[in-house]
């Protein structure tokens, strides 16, 4: 087994008195069951087998789970139980937040499986769309008129033909325009997703996210696993990393722990 990344050794072991007081001993993380580590975090393993604890340098994840984890839980994402920022612990000079989520299984589809091969494909579709979306969005650095206009267009009810006619054409200058048409294009895809056999729940996920204010940007085929859900395992969104909120102030304060500073 290869050793924990030395950032998430020091943050677990400085933090564990902290996470007692918020979580109990049943939902500690076990450095020993590390999970999986990707470019923002790690995931590991605890006592309790339903829950698991992420500890993440990404600011947007964190934030998306700090916003809507006290809403309904929804059934196309994993949910949240707890969130904390391990005091002011840095690692690539980024926040480490920890979050303790639903625990799945099977975490990442099999690309040569051809029985999800529609799945990964509409996956793709969305995640290069938003990606589009992801670039415009910076340029409108919260111009209410732009957004305004953004969110109008978003909710326009455009056929697929219609989105495909606009998308040929030349992008218009109006960045709220462009974003409107992007993200209409999303929640096209979205849809169609929901009528994935497959696909449903994380359809109906990233469209309950999109009409929260978030645009899930980063959901491949290697951020979602199996839950139960209605009796049956299906899939769902594991991690929604790079969360773009679409609404300006709609980030709420992470809970920050005290944690052992030696």
């Amino acid at each position: 087994m290869r050793p924990n990344p030395a950032w998430a050794e020091k943050a677990i072991k400085a933090s564990l008195p902290a996470m007692r007081k918020m979580v109990g001993q049943r939902r500690l993380p076990d450095p020993q069951k590390e999970l999986g580590c990707g470019y923002f975090g790690c995931v590991y393993a605890t006592s309790d087998k339903r829950v698991v604890v992420k500890l993440t340098t990404d600011p947007t994840e964190s934030a998306f789970w700090a916003a809507t984890m006290m809403s309904h839980q929804v059934g196309g994402l994993v949910f949240a139980y707890n969130i904390g920022q391990l005091g002011n612990l840095k690692h690539k000079k980024r926040p480490v937040i920890a979050v303790w989520r639903e625990a799945a299984s099977r975490v990442g589809l099999d690309l040569e499986d051809k029985s999800t091969k529609s799945f990964v494909e509409l996956l793709g579709e969305f995640a290069a769309f938003a990606d589009m979306a992801k670039n415009n969005i910076l340029e409108l650095e919260w111009d209410n008129q732009a957004w305004t206009k953004a969110i109008s267009v978003m909710h326009e009810e455009f056929s697929g033909r219609q989105l495909a006619s606009l998308l040929r054409k030349e992008p218009p200058d109006d960045v709220g325009v462009r974003v409107g048409i992007l993200l209409a294009k999303c929640h096209e895809i979205a849809d169609r997703m929901s009528d994935d056999p497959d696909g449903r729940y994380v359809g109906d996920g990233l469209l309950w996210a999109l009409y929260s204010g978030w645009l899930l940007s980063d959901v491949h085929p290697g951020n979602v696993g199996q839950v139960v859900r209605d009796g049956r395992r299906v899939w769902v969104i594991t991690d929604p990393g790079l969360a773009i909120p679409l609404f300006s102030g709609h980030l709420v304060e992470i809970p920050v722990l005290e944690v052992d500073r030696d």
